[in-house]
């Protein structure tokens, strides 16, 4: 999105699709490699690749700018009477993208092909067993999850005008990981919640601190211990025993 915006002056209506585009043929690139392994491996390996993608960030400084990262990045020009320079604005307008996505998202688990991956997530072995192509399913879940991963680049590009190497860093892949942990894996809602707490809390942190690494990790050290599946989990938790108290 932002070499497209500075470099080549091209519209919303071509970054868009193509950051779309791009993000999910590197997922199934990268699906190939990832989905050989499973659990704590399978993090490991998208987490390598990762920093593979920072480190070619850093270091490839005729396209990427290095440290310097790419500035000047155009707000998108939709042709309508909204100002998206306002910010103002521009938050409305990401909140009406965040929407779409949602609801695109939960027609897609309630189809099909989506309860199919909430058996697999459930017994993959017993899916297995009933004749599904569970690694064909994983594997395109892992595009899609990239497609919506390059959509929301894209809009983040726009946000900020600004990316660089910090934008691909380790710290960055773990607070997407800890916004997952912390609502609750497995749940449409749960990563939704987590992502506006660890937000919430990044922004109020750093007003007293620089240290939000080292507070990452204790929330992380903290959810992981006293709360594995998250808030949705501590809130269906506190649902049954009311229910049982009732």
């Amino acid at each position: 999105t932002a070499l497209l915006a500075t470099r080549y002056n091209v519209g919303f209506a071509v970054t868009l699709p193509s950051s779309i585009g791009m993000a999910a043929g590197a997922s199934a690139v990268i699906g190939l490699m990832a989905l050989r392994a499973v659990g704590v491996s399978f993090i490991l390996i998208t987490l390598a690749i990762a920093l593979c993608v920072w480190g070619l960030i850093y270091s490839w400084v005729s396209l990427t700018g290095a440290e310097n990262g790419i500035s000047s990045i155009p707000r998108p020009d939709l042709g309508l009477p909204v100002d998206l320079l306002d910010h103002v604005n521009f938050h409305y307008f990401i909140l009406i993208a965040f929407i779409i996505c949602f609801i695109l998202i939960f027609l897609l688990i309630r189809s099909p092909f989506g309860r199919t991956l909430v058996g697999i997530r459930d017994s993959e072995s017993r899916m297995k067993v009933l004749g599904f192509n569970v690694w064909l399913h994983k594997y395109l879940a892992f595009i899609i999850a990239g497609a919506f991963a390059g959509l929301g680049g894209a809009l983040y590009a726009h946000f900020t005008k600004f990316v660089g190497p910090d934008d691909a860093d380790l710290a960055q892949c773990m607070e997407f990981v800890l916004m997952v942990s912390l609502g609750g894996r497995g749940t449409l809602v749960g990563p939704t919640i987590g992502a506006f707490v660890i937000t919430f809390l990044r922004n109020l942190v750093s007003v007293y601190t620089g240290r939000w690494l080292m507070i990452m990790a204790i929330i992380y050290v903290l959810t992981a211990k006293y709360a594995p599946e998250g808030i949705m989990g501590v809130l269906k938790r506190f649902r049954k025993r009311v229910e049982v108290a009732v």
